[in-house]
């Protein structure tokens, strides 16, 4: 084992149990949680418009959010971060449904699923298999980014009324639930606030008892939502649970978390490389403790796909007799193998039965998230349908150097805490630092362009076929809005008619793209796996031996194969993908013109729409440069190198900023889409402050 390692014993978490008033309407021996009867009666509560459920991972949130649709009869719309989970919670909420006999109708919502329906029904546009879906079923589970197209009238065609398909939404649901909310950044929060905001006011009209909810499932409340939502005036309900973390179980109690021997080591940045070393450790856990389960979990998809590679091969050799499976944005096995590799795609509240976790972590939300995975179950069942007991468990927590010093500091000479020590160590508290450094929360894309979406709503509203009806409403909330972004938000509709007219990319990303995607989609025929698939351009060229294809040839290839060829209508390069690489290769962006000729100094400062990026460092560059660069693209041109901007700011580890060449070989760094505005919101971007004023408000 690695000299620098601490290990602890982490204690069991214990949750009560409890009996509540309306136990007659639940089976003869089930208990709720306390946290679980709380959020039922709040939601019940014609007092309360948002609550926020912050029970520990493991306690039942999600039992705790859809039982007024399990006892009730209320309709649901869920938003969840992937689909993998929206899956995954279809099927726990599928299991509630056989527990306290239920009759919802429950389905899923994505836009594979929605190009299905619109198959199936010989339906001409998306609005309607979202129509047809939301009104053929109780609960529906999707993801917040069709939630947001929905909010901000998308969807619908020129002959309707703007308000058309999200009036049809309102009036379905009765409740909306985010899970996993403590993952959400700052645009996506203010994207969501927006909505909230619209959605209570128009509830207003309603009788106390029909007027909309919003549940917010999170690890900790998001101190940005409940900031604005005081300045709304609103109040939310805070529920937490209530633990017990004794050894053994006390009466009247259930355990939702296992004791885990949980070790720590320093690995600086080299998590591949310490796993590589320390695979015996893994050999050697399986070996004293047969029938277990594992995962890895890591941040990137490259080390994560190399590290499947790492263990293929010594399967082969004779030398590890586990099976190995990846679970990553890339590739998804099945997670029943003795050990999964993967990245976020399985830490974010997917629910698998594991024994023993390797795990890195980027902050300490995510390394709460991670090690959440772990102590779960006591049992899984086997291919043959036996049950397997787990008899222990084990947690290494690969960690940079400074945050294992900090684990050092406070942690060496304790050998067993409990989880809410253990969590208030990692994420510190108002007069300790927590393990990780801070990182920027990027506070000032709020006010910077947080106000375009409340401004997007207010000028909706004022179309022509709407003003009339909604003439009180835009009162109040630009009332409403002004108060929570602290601005004028009519004088700001100036501000939002002009870039709407000579920016409108600006406008697109800040509004209708819930989050930062990448502008270099590329469609993937991967002979790896034999799978169809999109992802970052620029992530594929580093690491995959590739050839460029025709989009006429890639399209035939997804016509044959079955699938709809709307999934792949926005992607501008396809390729052929090999193998994958072992080590990554050195690519760079490149730009046409003549940056440091053509820019003035505040050009350094705000966002524009260029053309004329396109990409360096391999083979096929020429080829796919001729579609590259024609494409305007919204991005942020800072002269600082792209080290020195993130150490500056703050940014986190893996913030899209790319090294960009212009056409002289200057260099600068350049980011994209919404990663552009949040860089401009920061003060030592558009105000040029100097290095301590900067790096302080970048916290």
């Amino acid at each position: 084992m690695n000299a620098k390692s601490i290990q602890i014993a982490v204690r069991p978490a214990h949750s009560i149990s409890s009996l509540c008033a309306w136990q007659s309407r639940l089976p003869a021996s089930f208990r709720l949680s306390e946290h679980q009867i709380r959020t039922f009666e709040a939601i019940a509560d014609p007092q309360v418009s948002v609550i926020f459920n912050t029970a520990m991972t493991g306690d039942g949130k999600s039992l705790a959010a859809y039982l007024p649709a399990l006892l009730d009869g209320k309709s649901i719309l869920a938003m969840y971060p992937t689909n993998e989970l929206i899956r995954d919670q279809k099927q726990q909420v599928g299991n509630y449904q056989v527990l306290l006999k239920a009759g919802l109708s429950l389905d899923v919502m994505f836009s594979e699923k929605l190009y299905g329906i619109r198959a199936e029904f010989n339906l001409n546009a998306q609005a309607k298999a979202i129509d047809w879906q939301t009104w053929h079923n109780n609960v529906v589970l999707t993801n917040p980014d069709i939630f947001n197209l929905i909010a901000n009238y998308c969807y619908v065609a020129e002959h309707q009324n703007p308000d058309a398909l999200l009036q049809r939404v309102l009036e379905r649901f009765d409740i909306f639930i985010f899970d996993e909310f403590h993952i959400y950044d700052t645009p996506q929060v203010n994207s969501v606030l927006t909505t909230l905001l619209y959605v209570l006011e128009q509830s207003q009209n309603l009788q106390p008892s029909h007027r909309k909810k919003f549940l917010f499932l999170s690890a900790t409340p998001s101190p940005l939502l409940l900031e604005h939502l005081r300045r709304a005036g609103l109040t939310p309900a805070v529920i937490e649970g209530v633990y017990d973390y004794s050894v053994s179980c006390p009466e009247g109690w259930r355990t939702i978390l296992q004791p885990i021997q949980l070790n720590f080591h320093s690995v600086g940045r080299q998590t591949e490389k310490w796993v590589r070393e320390n695979w015996a450790l893994i050999k050697d856990w399986f070996s004293h403790h047969p029938n277990s389960r594992g995962a890895i979990i890591v941040n990137s998809v490259a080390v994560a796909k190399r590290l499947v590679r790492f263990f293929n091969d010594l399967r082969m050799a004779g030398e590890f007799d586990l099976t190995v499976a990846e679970n990553t944005g890339l590739h998804k096995d099945a997670l029943d193998a003795d050990l999964v590799v993967g990245t976020s795609t399985i830490d974010v509240g997917v629910d698998f039965k594991i024994n023993f976790l390797i795990f890195e972590a980027l902050d300490a939300g995510s390394w709460i998230q991670r090690l959440g995975r772990l102590g779960r179950h006591t049992s899984y069942t086997n291919q043959n349908g036996e049950t397997v007991l787990f008899n222990a468990y084990a947690a290494h927590s690969l960690l940079p150097r400074y945050s294992y010093e900090r684990i050092e500091e406070r942690l060496a000479d304790i050998e067993e805490l409990d989880r809410a020590q253990l969590y208030a160590t990692v994420r510190g508290a108002q007069d300790t630092e927590g393990i990780f450094s801070i990182v920027n929360d990027f506070r000032h894309y709020a006010r910077c362009w947080g106000w375009l979406s409340p401004a997007h709503v207010l000028n909706t509203l004022g179309h022509p076929r709407l003003r009339e009806n909604y003439a009180q409403t835009s009162e109040r909330l630009a009332q409403t809005y002004g108060d929570v972004w602290e601005l004028d938000i009519k004088e700001r509709l100036n501000w939002y008619f002009w870039l709407k007219q000579n920016c409108e990319p600006l406008v697109e990303e800040a509004v209708v793209k819930f989050r930062g995607e990448t502008p270099f989609d590329c469609g993937i025929l991967d002979e790896t796996d034999g799978e169809i698939k999109t992802y970052d351009l620029l992530w594929v060229l580093r690491n995959a031996d590739v050839k460029l294809m025709s989009k006429g040839g890639f399209l035939r290839e997804v016509e044959q194969r079955g699938l709809q060829r709307e999934r792949f209508k926005y992607v501008d390069v396809c390729l052929r993908l090999s193998s994958y690489l072992e080590e990554s290769d050195r690519v760079w962006l490149q730009q046409r013109r003549a940056v440091l000729d053509e820019f003035m100094p505040d050009d350094y400062r705000k966002p524009h729409v260029l053309t004329g990026f396109g990409i360096a460092g391999v083979i096929e560059a020429n080829a796919i440069n001729r579609v590259l660069e024609r494409k305007p693209l919204l991005c942020l041109i800072s002269q600082m190198k792209s080290d020195e901007l993130r150490a500056r700011l703050r940014l986190p580890m893996m913030f899209p900023l790319h090294r960009l060449l212009d056409l002289n070989g200057n260099e600068f760094s350049v980011a994209f889409s919404k990663e552009a505005l949040l860089l401009v919101s920061q003060p030592l971007i558009f105000r040029r402050e100097n290095n301590n004023e900067g790096t302080e408000d970048a916290r």
